[in-house]
């Protein structure tokens, strides 16, 4: 059996892994660093409470962990 000199020891499924925890590390740290950023800007622009801010993303981080066991699976 002959193997090819430039082959990788790790398959091409490994890649995809590895970029898509990079791609997520990466897109979870802007949001927090952007979502403290705009607080105090759109708090004072819209006269909101800090909840009626932080609410919304709240909710949609709630979905996402439900619907996550349901993709996921």
């Amino acid at each position: 059996m002959l193997q090819h000199a430039n082959r990788s020891p790790l398959s091409f499924g490994y890649w995809l892994i590895g970029a898509a925890f990079v791609a997520q590390f990466v897109s979870v740290g802007v949001q927090n660093y952007v979502f403290g950023a705009f607080m105090t800007p759109m708090i004072e622009e819209f006269g909101w409470s800090r909840t009626e801010y932080s609410l919304p993303r709240t909710a949609g981080q709630f979905v996402m962990a439900f619907t996550g066991f349901i993709i996921g699976t």
